[in-house]
């Protein structure tokens, strides 16, 4: 709880401070069309995220700390795109996120080995390479996923506010202390942000507090399996919400760039939460639609993570449960598409 504390209130005063100070401040729906947002507000909120983390691992949890430093790739491009507003390509920030993805992998030694139905062995040199693979691309991949559902108030921390506290009462529950605690002050520093951003957007997190937390999500992730009898399927399904984004976003952004010759990199306004949102605004009148739209998927994202977390150590129902939410998710998104599209003509 002292963890939780002080990273929250790190967390926190940070946090109010670059509101006051109005450092790094985004732009809102008339520069970018995506934006769900008309106000100007600050995309600097990872910072904040970042700073209370990492002083209290160099205080207290210094085993931690290569894992921070890896994170500095990912710390670079990002300041670029939220303080100076770059717009890196997405090939470019792929080299930011695979030297982090080595970085965490050599620094940590955690490989995901454990995928239920099949078991590799670091002793086997071909088996540990797989799993290394493995490891870099789900760090990439979910970093990136994180970023993509960034998008509404409270959506993408809620999200990892939810699952991480299953994570840290398994690790609790298992004897592994020292990572409790890390996954503690990491909820206590996202909390800091969270409460600042949920429901009034009054700061964001910004694509370097999206891709930080997603490579340290992966990270929490990959250390349960490998340290509990839990397979990857748990983490894969319970957090199934933003991966199949990630996999419908990159079939999306690809067929805009055959058709329009849009770079990949450019943000839009077609993910599933933007479909959502525009639904519902077009039948509720509430003041903050935003935050309404987001609570929605989070209480989706929760059933959802009850479920697997009551199925942990059943691999064969968690890959049922993920092929049924890739189910619910497609029709859902083809749905709404189809409503944007009649609604538009």
């Amino acid at each position: 709880m002292y963890l939780f504390l002080l990273s929250f209130l790190i967390s926190f005063t940070l946090s109010i401070s670059i509101i006051k100070f109005r450092y790094g401040l985004d732009r809102g729906r008339d520069s970018k069309s995506h934006a769900v947002h008309s106000d100007e507000v600050s995309r600097m909120g990872g910072i904040a995220i970042f700073v209370a983390i990492f002083l209290i691992v160099f205080l207290y949890l210094n085993q931690y700390t290569p894992i921070l430093i890896a994170t500095f790739p990912i710390f670079t491009f990002g300041f670029l795109e939220d303080r100076h507003h770059m717009d890196i390509t997405y090939v470019k920030k792929i080299i930011f996120l695979f030297l982090s993805s080595i970085a965490i992998t050599y620094f940590s030694k955690e490989y995901a080995i454990d995928g239920g139905f099949i078991q590799l062995s670091t002793d086997i040199n071909i088996e540990k390479y797989i799993a290394i693979g493995i490891t870099l691309i789900s760090f990439v991949g979910f970093s990136s996923a994180v970023n993509f559902i960034d998008g509404l108030h409270g959506y993408s921390m809620g999200v990892v506010l939810i699952t991480l506290s299953i994570f840290s009462y398994i690790f609790y529950n298992n004897g592994l202390l020292d990572i409790f605690y890390f996954s503690i002050l990491i909820l206590g520093a996202i909390f800091g942000f969270f409460i600042l951003n949920f429901p009034q957007g009054k700061i964001f997190l910004g694509d370097m507090g999206a891709h930080f937390i997603g490579f340290i999500v992966v990270y929490l992730s990959i250390y349960l399996t490998n340290h509990t009898d839990i397979s990857l399927w748990f983490p894969l399904t319970a957090l199934s919400i933003p991966v199949i984004e990630t996999f419908v976003t990159i079939y999306r952004r690809r067929e805009r760039k055959r058709r329009e010759g849009i770079q990949f990199s450019i943000s839009e306004n077609g993910h599933l939460h933007h479909l959502i949102l525009g639904f519902l605004k077009k039948y509720l009148s509430v003041q903050n639609l935003n935050a309404t739209t987001s609570s929605i998927i989070l209480l989706w994202h929760l059933i959802l993570n009850l479920i697997s977390f009551y199925y942990r150590y059943t691999y064969e129902v968690l890959i049922l449960i993920f092929l049924i939410n890739i189910g619910i998710y497609l029709c859902l998104y083809r749905k709404l598409q189809q409503y944007r599209i009649e609604d538009e003509i």
